[in-house]
Formats: C-alpha cells, sequence, structure tokens
C-alpha cells in the first residue's frame, strides 16, 4: 500500500519544480517588458536603448544573484532561484532576491554566500561599463541646470578612473552623456555597494559578521547613525535605507558556530569585498536639487 504514494511524490515533487521555474521565467520576462516600454517611453519609441539597458542590467543583477545561489547551494544552504522585481524610474526595476533558509552557518559558508553575490555582479558590471563607456560621447551642459530636466549622476571612485580613461579630462561646460549600457554598468556599481553597506543583513552585514564576529555587531549601530547623518546631509537614499533596515534588522543576528575558525583564503575574499565597496560605493548617487527648487519648478 505504500509503494503508490513512493511513486506519487517525486511526481509532485517534479510538479512543484516546474511551477516554481515559471514562476520564476515569468518574473523575469515581466522585468524585461517593464524595462523596455519604460525606455520606449522616454526614447521616443527606441526600443534599442531599452534592449542594450535590459541586456546590461539583467546581466549583472543574474550574475549577482546566482553568484549567490551556486554558493549556498556549495555549502548545503536551501536556496531558490532569483525572483526578479519590476520597477520604476530611474533604475526600471527593484533588482532580484533569492530565499535562504539557514539558520547556523559556519563562519565561512556565511562569508562566502555574502561575498559571492556582489563579487560575482562586479565582475559583470566591470566590462559591461567600460564597454558602455566606448558607445557613450560627451555632451555640453547648460550652465543652470533644469530640476526636472537632465539627470545627474554621482561618481564612484571606479567609475571616475574609468571615465578618466576613457575621456581623460573632461572640458568645462560639457560632461558624460552615458549610453544606456554604460548605464546599465553604472547601475551595478550602485547596486553592488548598497548590497555591501557593512550594517544588518545586507550582503556587506553578512561579510563583516563572518569576518569580526561579535566586534562588528558593535560598530554596526554606529555605522547605523552614521547611515542617518548621510541622510540628512547628502542624500535622502541614505534615510530610505536606514528605515527598510529598522524593519530587516539594524544588527546581524547569530549565526556562526563557536568552533569555526576563518581559513586565509575566505578572509582574503572577505577583504576584496571590503575593497569592492570603497571603489564601488557612492556618497551621492544621483545628483537631487533641494526639495524647494523643485516644488518651485513644479509650481512655475
Amino acid at each position: 500500500m505504500q509503494e503508490p504514494q513512493a511513486s506519487e511524490r517525486p511526481e509532485s515533487d517534479r510538479y512543484h519544480w516546474r511551477v516554481g521555474l515559471w514562476k520564476h521565467l515569468g518574473l523575469f520576462l515581466l522585468t524585461v517588458l517593464v524595462i523596455l516600454l519604460w525606455w520606449r517611453y522616454y526614447s521616443a519609441g527606441n526600443w534599442t536603448d531599452g534592449a542594450w539597458y535590459a541586456g546590461g542590467v539583467l546581466a549583472i543583477l543574474s550574475a549577482h544573484e546566482f553568484g549567490h545561489y551556486f554558493a549556498a547551494r556549495h555549502y548545503g544552504v536551501d536556496v531558490t532561484l532569483p525572483y526578479y522585481l519590476p520597477g520604476i524610474p530611474p533604475l526600471y526595476t527593484f533588482g532580484a532576491f533569492i530565499k535562504m533558509r539557514a539558520s547556523h552557518m559556519s563562519r565561512t559558508a556565511l562569508l562566502v554566500v555574502g561575498a559571492a553575490g556582489p563579487i560575482a555582479g562586479a565582475l559583470v558590471a566591470l566590462p559591461v561599463y567600460i564597454v558602455g563607456l566606448s558607445l557613450s560621447g560627451l555632451v555640453e551642459v547648460p550652465p543652470v541646470r533644469d530640476p526636472l530636466g537632465m539627470m545627474f549622476m554621482g561618481d564612484s571612485v571606479l567609475g571616475w578612473l574609468l571615465i578618466r580613461l576613457q575621456f581623460g579630462v573632461i572640458p568645462a561646460g560639457t560632461d558624460v552623456y552615458l549610453h544606456p549600457l554604460a548605464y546599465a554598468g553604472w547601475v551595478g556599481f550602485f547596486v553592488t555597494a548598497l548590497n555591501l553597506v557593512p550594517v544588518g543583513q545586507l550582503d556587506g552585514g553578512h561579510v563583516n559578521y563572518a569576518l569580526f564576529g561579535t566586534s562588528y555587531r558593535r560598530y554596526s549601530r554606529w555605522l547605523y547613525r552614521l547611515m542617518i547623518v548621510c541622510g540628512l546631509l547628502l542624500h535622502p537614499m541614505w534615510l530610505v535605507l536606514s528605515i527598510f533596515l529598522l524593519f530587516t534588522g539594524v544588527e546581524h543576528p547569530p549565526m556562526l558556530r563557536n568552533d569555526d575558525v576563518l581559513p586565509r583564503w575566505a578572509k582574503g575574499v572577505g577583504y576584496a569585498c571590503i575593497g569592492v565597496f570603497v571603489l564601488t560605493f557612492m556618497p551621492v548617487p544621483i545628483v537631487v536639487p533641494p526639495l524647494w527648487e523643485l516644488l518651485a519648478t513644479v509650481l512655475g
């Protein structure tokens, strides 16, 4: 009497796996469609620009999430395929995420799983940005910028160096007009740095907690306060992130086995992540005019 039930269970598992696969694929295709439609709207019917951006940004996001996925599978962590999220301008997507179930990972596993995503994403974002810059050009900018007109992006250290290598010293009164592929690379740097912020359960929080243990949990509180200050003085995005972390947790929950010691190569991976964070960090990602200036422009 048990054999029919045993034969039905694998078929049920295969059914749920197929349904799950189509769900992930459907979200991916929906994200592609939404990006293309947004770019078509802003590019006066030009589908090509949207295709450049969609290909670049989704390659970066996929590398990031599958970096986590394969690292988690390597360490036996229960993990899902990526869920892609369509979004709104200026990024046109809310990114992607995976679900993991692991209560007590080893120190090495926590570090590698946390680091694999940002490193993989950055390795794809770098050539995407370089190729995109080769397709970009210089344009004149007005001396008085329209707060509702052209969008001006901030630079990371890595982005600034690559622009200097491509264009040299930018003449006064001009700026780099990014090709959609270069913009996708810029978004890749931005997403990488955002995930590597060393607070809470962001990738940077996992990596730093694995590297420094309980001492990290103490200084993460000060980093969170610094994030709020940056939100007040530099860019409101940091305030949004600080509010988000209130719901997900400012401090990293205890997940380490006390007898686990990081091997030297794993420490190298962790310090490499810190280096990537420094190179891709943007204190002011998008230049936002003061609120009063926006209101004055809207009200005429």
